[in-house]
């Protein structure tokens, strides 16, 4: 006698379930939706209390009859941008309980065949590229020139640190300039933490992160020197500059402390002000994610932003002298944010290229990941809104789907967009791949593949 079909089992708990999708309804909202979620809320309720035949047929009756009205008001694919949809678990319900395909996510069936190439290409585009991990490459826009002690103006300069990442230099001899050194290289340490959790909270908080200070601060460990080498090559930069001071004793030191604290709080005010948007599917992840790269625009705003955040007074130190401490200050804390990014970047690249070759060697296997778009988007989503790197290179390569794919093709009524919005779509999305282009050159990553198709693709772009 055939054994029954097992029984879909759901990738969350009820309590996930009803905090994900739970929403402030405005005044005037939609009745009807509300009792039909209201079903839908009861049925998972039920179903992930015990799963039983009966339950799935509720369930999936509940759900249809849901998303059909979300669609039969809004337009086709409404219900995968409602605002209950947000952490992406009804997607995630719809492709249990249905299918993980492009067509039960609401695609046209003509278009499904393209995304699943388009989502292959992917695979193979990242688990063919390569960088040259010992170079670490940023943009400052700051009075200190990391090249050399600088003249003392603000001016944007891209700069790569390899050097001090293989041999960080010697220890002064000069016994004040020594004891300058260790303190503000263990206070710079002492900032790290407060950093990281400022610059993470600029981005999309997944399910699995923890504790992303010290994520971040073991992510330092794959880096030749690691961050106590990126912090006296910060201090003997920012002591090169106000060398002439340091004569005045401990009252310069304190000042460059206090300055470098006031920055870091400055810099994590100013993060508390920008806004993170998600949307639904790869092609709309690829283009946030690199809209949400230029508000970023690599850390190189950082100086501008705590210059602009008002006066700060160093007590004790003569006027010209302290702006000059404050202006050395701020530089070492954009240098150090630029850094921190570079770090976290090149840890989840390490990741997502990994990853990214496993699924392609197992593209031939039952199921494989570029076949199923809610397992690949929440995959490929995870990481192209935390490193900008990735929906640039996915963009700029143009081996991951034409324009049309990447645009939404139909309108609210279900009919294909008229010529004169695809063009400006196209054009939209032409300019984001010029921006993306640029932004791969500043990173300085050096990328490249010994796959010639794939090296050709990345090095004309």
């Amino acid at each position: 006698m055939a054994s029954a079909t097992p029984l879909p089992t759901l990738p969350f708990d009820y309590k996930t379930w009803k905090a994900g999708t739970s929403i402030t309804l405005p005044p005037l909202f939609d009745k009807t939706a509300r009792a039909k979620f209201d079903a839908l809320d009861r049925a998972v309720d039920v179903y992930t209390t015990k799963a039983t035949p009966s339950a799935l047929v509720v369930l999936r009756a509940a759900l249809r009859d849901w998303m059909d009205h979300k669609d039969d008001k809004d337009g086709p694919g409404a219900w995968a941008e409602s605002k209950r949809n947000r952490k992406y678990l009804i997607a995630h319900l719809n492709a249990a309980i249905h299918g993980d395909t492009d067509v039960s996510l609401g695609m046209p069936e003509m278009m499904s065949p393209g995304m699943i190439n388009a989502r292959l290409g992917i695979l193979y585009l990242f688990a063919n590229t390569t960088w040259d991990e010992g170079v670490f490459r940023f943009v400052t826009s700051g009075v200190l020139d990391f090249a050399g002690k600088g003249d003392g103006k603000p001016a944007v300069r891209a700069l790569k640190a390899s050097d001090w990442l293989v041999k960080p230099g010697p220890a002064p001899t000069d016994a004040v300039r020594k004891g300058a050194r260790d303190r503000l290289v263990a206070h710079l340490s002492s900032l790290h933490d407060k950093l990281a959790i400022a610059i993470e909270a600029q981005l999309p908080k997944q399910d699995a992160d923890k504790d992303q200070a010290k994520s971040l601060r073991d992510m330092w460990d794959a880096v030749p020197g690691g961050m106590q080498a990126a912090c006296r090559y910060l201090v003997d930069k920012a002591l090169d500059q106000i060398a002439p001071f340091l004569a005045n004793g401990v009252g310069t030191v304190e000042g460059l402390i206090k300055a470098t604290s006031a920055g870091v709080d400055r810099y994590v005010v100013h993060t508390k002000g920008k806004g993170v948007s998600i949307v639904p599917g790869t092609p709309r992840s690829t283009v946030d994610g690199i809209k949400h790269a230029m508000n970023l625009a690599l850390a190189s705003e950082t100086y501008g932003v705590l210059r602009s955040a008002g006066a700060l007074t160093l007590e004790g130190i003569s006027a010209g002298i302290a702006g000059t401490i404050i202006d050395v200050a701020f530089s070492v804390i954009e240098a150090f944010v630029a850094l921190i990014w570079r770090v976290r970047d090149f840890y989840h690249l390490r990741v997502f290229r990994k990853e990214a070759k496993q699924y392609w060697e197992t593209r031939e296997d039952a199921s494989p990941i570029h076949e199923r778009p809610a397992a690949f988007n929440a995959w490929y989503r995870r990481v192209a809104l935390k490193v900008p790197a990735v929906p640039c290179l996915t963009l700029t390569s143009g081996i991951c789907g034409d324009k049309m794919r990447l645009l939404r093709m139909f309108d609210k009524e279900g009919e294909v967009i008229t010529p004169a919005a695809f063009t400006a779509g196209v054009a939209y999305l032409d300019n984001l791949k010029a921006w993306g282009a640029k932004y791969l050159a500043d990173l300085g990553y050096d990328f490249g593949s010994e796959d010639p198709m794939i090296a050709k693709l990345i090095a004309t772009r």
